[in-house]
């Protein structure tokens, strides 16, 4: 069973509801009279509203690194994202992808 990483959905009218913690039940009054809910944190997601009219946000661990890192603000230096975020599969992308961002890794083959 997949981590989540970002609990968050998105109402028609634009508004992002993200919810942080597992206790974090977070609502919203949509313009177009529907109220959308989302709730669980990283533990678990529970989505109330219109089912088939708002769009899933939601990232779990299996998501590409380029993703996890845009989530924790293009950093890699922070303890959070480090311990809480990285599985070996991301540090070992991480590492690849510093490399060659920084110009160490040459000579690429496909």
């Amino acid at each position: 069973m997949s981590q989540l990483i970002r609990n968050a959905i998105q109402t028609p009218d634009g508004t992002i509801l993200e919810s942080n913690h597992r206790h974090d039940f977070v609502t919203h009054l949509d313009k177009n009279g529907e109220v959308y809910g989302i709730d669980g944190g990283l533990n678990y997601q529970r989505i109330i509203g219109n089912l088939s009219d708002y769009t899933d946000l939601t990232v779990d661990d299996t998501a590409s690194f380029e993703i996890v890192l845009e989530l924790n603000g293009g950093k890699l230096n922070q303890k959070s994202f480090l311990t809480k975020w990285c599985s070996y599969q991301y540090l070992c992308e991480a590492k690849f992808w510093l490399g060659f961002k920084l110009g160490q890794i040459k000579n690429l083959e496909k």
